[in-house]
């Protein structure tokens, strides 16, 4: 039992610690965007019914997703981690993209995300609410949940 807990911790702690140095980067205004992609401006425009549970359709500020050729980028990938803040991070929302559909992205500057570890309703992300959403590129959180699910059951 103390070691299953042991190895969750040091997992969870392997994908919190880079977005977590991004954040403080971020806040001193030293974020390196190989490692830290930030979007600003990201709106929540609505709420989707989906198989797995409530999902947050967020839109992106047109400067953010301009340029990019989303077809072969390793930005907003399903299942990377991402966090939102509309408060400079004393708060933070853990999501996790859903969905990332190219022409949704190219012509409404929009994708799905769901709150990570929860289906339930987050009253933050309500529809207009604005955040600054960032994204590590360091980690691929969606290889570490289904471990961390495991280990949590056990």
């Amino acid at each position: 039992s103390d070691y299953i807990h042991t190895h969750f911790m040091l997992l969870r702690e392997d994908y919190v610690e880079p977005i977590r140095d991004g954040i403080r980067d971020y806040l001193a205004g030293r974020q390196a965007p190989k490692d830290l992609h930030v979007y600003k401006d990201t709106r929540v425009c609505g709420l989707i019914s989906a198989r797995d549970g409530l999902v947050y359709r967020i839109q992106l500020a047109k400067a953010y997703v301009r340029g990019i050729h989303w077809e072969s980028s390793r930005r907003l990938m399903y299942g990377s981690l991402v966090c939102l803040s509309n408060d400079d991070f004393a708060s933070i929302i853990w999501a996790v993209v859903y969905r990332r559909d190219e022409d949704m992205l190219g012509v409404n500057h929009q994708i799905d995300i769901e709150l990570a570890g929860t289906s339930a309703y987050d009253d933050r992300l309500r529809p207009g609410t604005s955040f600054v959403m960032l994204e590590n590129i360091q980690i691929y959180f969606e290889a570490y949940r289904h471990v961390l699910t495991a280990l949590k059951a056990m």
